[in-house]
Order: C-alpha cells, then structure tokens, then sequence
C-alpha cells in the first residue's frame, strides 16, 4: 500500500490507500507453468539421486555383508529397505515425469488457447523487429560492400601509380 493525501482531511494528513495491481498476463500465468516444471524437475532431480545412492548401495551390499561374516558378526546387513527406496525413487521420477508431461503441458496449451489475439500479436511484434533487424542488416551489407569497393579502387590506383613509377624509374636506369 502507498500513502495518499487525501483531499477530504487537513492538510499535512495522509490516508493510506490500496495500490492497484497489475493485471496478469497469459505470459504471467506461462512464467508461472514454467515455474512449476522447473520445481517438479528439482523434485525428480533429488529422488534420482536418492535411487543412485540406494542401487549403489545395493551394488556394494555383498562386499558389506561378506566383511560382516569374516568379522564373526550376528547382524548381517540387508539390502530390503535399499530395494524400498529404489522402487519408491522410479515410482516418483515416473509421477514427476508425467505431471510435467500431461498436467503442465494441458495448462500451457490451455493459456494459449484462451487468449491466441494476445500470443498472435506477440509473433506480429516479433516478426516485425526480425524485418527491421533483416533491412538494417542489409543496410550494413550494402555501406559495407560500396566501403569495400572503395579501397579496392584506391588501392589499384596506388598500384598502378607505384607500377608507373617503377617503369619510368627502369625506363631512366636503361638510358642513363
């Protein structure tokens, strides 16, 4: 909120009223979508990693329990709650990967759909400063090839002074 002279009270008294919010747009409620993905990618990311450590684990649980043994131990180590955690892990990396696949990608399709006026202008906007860019770039070209051409002449008239100068110099060498 921001405080506002109210012209209804004393001079020097100030109210305090509601600031007006910005109204949202379909590219508000994408950064939104896209927020969410990038969560649910997070979330998947930590439950791989946790079904790496767990299948590791179990790749190392022979050793483990073959050391027990040679110790003369009454407790050998077991794989079961490693095995949980693997089959827990692909169970949520498949979930996470289906929400973003189904739910995400309806909500982003959904938000293009409603407002296709506001998405169509956007690619008008686009391809209009994708225009300009081109002619100016063509622009560029042109001054670029006419300042290249230009010291193409330059530099054979250099060198046709230079091969005149060297033929009078011989010419004069041979008579002299």
């Amino acid at each position: 909120m921001r405080a506002m002279r109210d012209p209804g009270r004393a001079p020097g008294r100030w109210s305090v009223m509601p600031r007006g919010r910005k109204a949202p747009t379909p590219l508000d409620a994408l950064e939104e979508v896209r927020q969410r993905r990038l969560e649910l990618a997070h979330k998947r990311e930590q439950w791989e990693r946790k079904r790496t450590e767990a299948e590791r684990a179990l790749q190392e649980l022979p050793d483990r329990r073959r050391e027990t043994m040679d110790a003369n131990a009454e407790q050998l180590p077991s794989g079961e709650g490693l095995q949980a955690t693997v089959a827990e892990a692909k169970e949520r990396i498949d979930y996470f990967r289906g929400v973003a696949a189904r739910k995400l990608d309806a909500e982003e399709h959904a938000i293009v759909d409603a407002d296709l006026a506001f998405f169509d202008r956007l690619d008008v906007e686009a391809i209009q400063k994708a225009g300009a860019a081109l002619e100016q770039a063509a622009e560029g070209i042109t001054t670029a090839g006419g300042a290249i051409r230009a010291a193409r002449n330059t530099h054979s008239t250099v060198r046709a002074r230079a091969y005149q100068a060297r033929r009078r110099s011989a010419a004069g060498d041979a008579r002299g």
